[in-house]
């Protein structure tokens, strides 16, 4: 039977063994995001990279994209500002043309 005891490092105990876990918040150990993104206003395909998962708004103002200026696509799906972003989404920002 399993038991948790919670201290600095986490140890488990089963029946009379016991194992210490050690958890490390080093930024080495923590891998990066990379999306590929596609921006049809300047027809240039790129590779963003962020230490944490981010939001369609985190890209476009990382990119200093006004986001009322653009349709944005995540694996041929348009999605939202809201939308979370994966790890290696293909992404296709669409700038919107109006006029009369």
């Amino acid at each position: 039977m399993w038991r948790r005891k919670a201290t600095r490092s986490t140890r488990l105990f089963l029946n009379n063994f016991s194992f210490s876990l050690i958890f490390i918040n080093s930024p080495l150990l923590l891998s990066t995001m990379k999306l590929k993104v596609f921006y049809d206003r300047e027809n240039k395909d790129e590779t963003v990279e962020f230490d944490k998962a981010i939001t369609v708004k985190d890209l476009l103002k990382k990119m200093n994209i006004n986001p009322v200026t653009v349709i944005v696509s995540k694996n041929s799906s348009i999605i939202t500002e809201d939308e979370k972003l994966d790890d290696n989404d293909d992404i296709k920002i669409i700038s919107v043309i109006s006029g009369g």
